[in-house]
């Protein structure tokens, strides 16, 4: 601490400014000014740096958009079978414990004599999110549902009609992506 007029620069002021430069971290800057039991003009100020380690990317912007259209074509395919209830399909594109909760599913509806028709008008279906080793990838997928189920007298319901949304998550395991999720409403998944 400085005694009354023999601060400089920007103690003078009773400010202390941080500026942090670069893309290591962040700063986090917290200044205290003392002013009951002070003498005139002294300041006390401490600075606490909270500096994240930045994660390193491994793969070039190139790299990235070839690994963002194969797991896109995955998602892709993967969204086709389940629109079509295509169980075989999906088991090509997702991790087997998904695929046999809708076979589980379907085999309820064949029990009580109904059936589900999925049909979807996709306004968006695109990669939104992507680690930065990219073996954890987010698809997402908008869309109206005009989905249905015929019932075991041969009966109709009518089409929601409703905007939805849904997400897939992708892993990479052995080489190739695999969707290990589908998250959305139960209209959706059911």
């Amino acid at each position: 601490m400085r005694a009354a007029g023999t601060a400089r620069g920007p103690e003078r002021s009773g400010v202390l400014r941080a500026v942090a430069l670069g893309c290591a971290g962040a700063l986090l800057a917290t200044t205290v000014v003392g002013l009951g039991g002070c003498a005139r003009g002294t300041v006390e100020s401490q600075v606490v740096r909270d500096q994240q380690p930045a994660e390193e990317e491994s793969l070039t912007p190139q790299e990235r958009g070839q690994v963002r259209r194969e797991a896109l074509d995955v998602a892709r395919t993967a969204w086709a079978a389940f629109e079509a209830n295509d169980t075989d399909a999906m088991r090509s594109v997702c991790a087997t414990d998904l695929v046999d909760g809708f076979v589980t599913l379907y085999e309820e509806y064949e029990a009580e004599g109904r059936s589900r028709v999925r049909s979807y008008d996709v306004t968006f279906f695109d990669v939104t999110s992507m680690t930065p080793s990219a073996d954890r990838i987010t698809a997402t997928v908008r869309f109206i549902d005009g989905s249905y189920y015929i019932e075991a007298d041969g009966t109709r319901t009518e089409p929601a009609g409703a905007e939805r949304s849904a997400e897939l998550v992708l892993m990479l395991e052995d080489d190739r992506f695999l969707v290990v999720r589908i998250i959305a409403s139960p209209e959706v998944l059911r």
